[in-house]
């Protein structure tokens, strides 16, 4: 009986899984009629329900499922689960909402897509529920499949069908690297379980350069889906060539779950930081100094949010290496928190201005060309100056100009990694956002003063793109002046 009990139990704790998988099923069955319908957002709705459900059974699990061990130890919830888990529910329904209108103005609103993004969703929430190698690779490749497809999605584009086989290529390389990595683990210490290897590391039974080689490759795996220089390659052409309401949700959703991971294996091998901390600061400096050096240069915006990315990710793998540097001599006794809760606020604000700035994008494409360059946005504020304004809020959040959530984020990403002692990678933070001020203020600067060109960008103005928008730049000024109101959520992972 208390066998039956435990199964129970562990079912519950996936619930919201279930509900994603349920409304994947649920559109596949009734494909044939809801592809007959006209009406843009028929097959949007059963998937914004499925996502509203996982999100319900999440929120009513509350506390009782901040410690649950399940399935064998492969899976179980935390406080960081039940926080990442949140984001990237909101993360799915914004990216919902973007796409019945823009899909339908090319012919492919069709329920396929939103199997694709629930599925994908899915994974990403595994991945942050995984306490195991295995589980961790499985949710990889649920999340990978899905944007593979979604990247392609309108078939008569050739960008797109050329950013999708790109990216499954460098996808499926990066793939059977972290998998040898993970046989290299395993072989080392005889587990892949990550509670099983902190132990290991704790009695120092894997000190060996078979371990640390398989943990490199693990590390490469996580690094490419967080488009981590230097393996952000697939990120430019990917973002190009996507659709506008895809590449909005590529962009967090996936960065969201590889650091989720990445987290957690730092803080599982935090014992072990002389080994790997030098290689998070590479990585870290690469990423910020690179994205931010190159995305100066670009005059496509969906690259130079692309590029970008690349700096926001070296921006969460400064609070990466401040989680080794809390065991170090000398840290601050709160660093790790300060490390992990910075991390995560980060996380929900990138999604916040990531997602908002598309969707301003999706809004001002409307059923015409999709609005990519900066040519596209001169004279915005005259046109339309709600939206010109909002967009300015977001890429001011972006550049990390206060007073929006950007800046607090940064701030906090900032403080941990001097309370842990990292004051090379703070100073080199503060001085890569200058130059993110810089091309993100001229995206400002394009909208509100430069004439609009002679053949603006049409503006079909989907209503769900809008208030996907207005919400997300009403979100980052709020939230910015007032961070006390995500506390709540951010003050539960520690």
């Amino acid at each position: 009986m208390r066998r039956d009990i435990n199964v129970m139990a562990e079912i519950a704790f996936i619930y919201p899984l279930i509900a994603l998988w349920v409304g994947a099923c649920l559109l596949l069955l009734f494909a044939r009629p809801l592809r007959r319908s006209t009406r843009p957002g028929v097959s949007a709705a059963p998937a914004g329900v499925a996502l509203l459900a996982s999100l319900a059974f999440l929120v009513r699990q509350g506390n009782d499922a901040l410690n649950v061990i399940a399935f064998g130890g492969s899976i179980a919830g935390d406080p960081l689960t039940a926080s990442i888990c949140t984001i990237l529910l909101l993360c799915g329904i914004m990216a919902v909402a973007l796409a019945p209108t823009y899909l339908a103005a090319r012919g492919y609103d069709n329920p396929e897509y939103y199997v694709l993004l629930l599925t994908s969703l899915s994974g990403a929430m595994l991945m942050s529920m995984a306490r195991d190698l295995v589980v961790v690779f499985l949710g990889i490749e649920l999340l990978s499949f899905g944007l593979y497809i979604m990247t392609g999605f309108v078939r008569e584009d050739a960008r797109g069908g050329e950013a999708s086989l790109k990216y499954f290529l460098l996808g499926a390389f990066a793939s059977a690297l972290m998998l040898y990595g993970i046989v290299l683990v395993y072989g080392s210490s005889g587990s892949t379980n990550i509670e099983a290897l902190r132990s290991a590391v704790i009695k120092e039974s894997v000190q060996s350069a078979m371990f640390a080689g398989g943990l490199a490759l693990v590390v490469i795996g996580l690094a490419f889906k967080a488009a981590v220089a230097p393996f952000h390659q697939w990120s430019p052409d990917a973002y190009e060539g996507a659709p506008l309401p895809v590449t909005a949700f590529m962009s967090v959703v996936a960065k969201i779950a590889a650091f989720a991971v990445l987290i957690r294996l730092a803080d599982t091998l935090a014992p072990l930081y002389a080994t790997w901390l030098p290689a998070v600061r590479l990585l870290a400096v690469l990423s910020m100094v690179a994205g931010n050096v190159i995305a100066v240069a670009q005059q496509n915006i969906k690259r130079m949010l692309a590029y970008s990315g690349v700096a926001h990710a070296g921006y969460l793998m400064v609070a990466v290496a401040a989680l080794g540097a809390s065991h170090a001599k000398g840290a601050a006794l709160d660093t790790q928190t300060l490390a992990m809760s910075g991390a995560v606020f980060y996380l929900l604000a990138y999604a916040i201005m990531t997602m908002g700035a598309f969707a301003v994008l999706t809004y001002i494409s409307g059923s015409g060309a999709e609005c990519q360059t900066l040519a596209d946005l001169k004279g915005l504020a005259r046109r339309r100056p709600a939206t010109a304004y909002g967009m300015a809020a977001l890429m001011l959040s972006l550049g990390g100009v206060p007073p929006p959530i950007g800046f607090m984020g940064k701030l906090q990403i900032f403080w941990a990694a001097v309370a842990g002692r990292e004051m090379a990678l703070a100073v080199t933070l503060a001085l890569v956002s200058v130059v993110a001020a810089y091309y993100y203020l001229r995206v400002v600067l394009t909208m509100c003063f430069e004439e609009a060109g002679a053949e603006p960008v049409r503006a079909g103005a989907p209503r769900a793109a809008g208030w996907v928008a207005a919400i997300s730049a009403t979100a980052v000024l709020v939230l910015g002046v007032m961070p006390g109101l995500l506390m709540g959520l951010i003050g539960m992972v520690r």
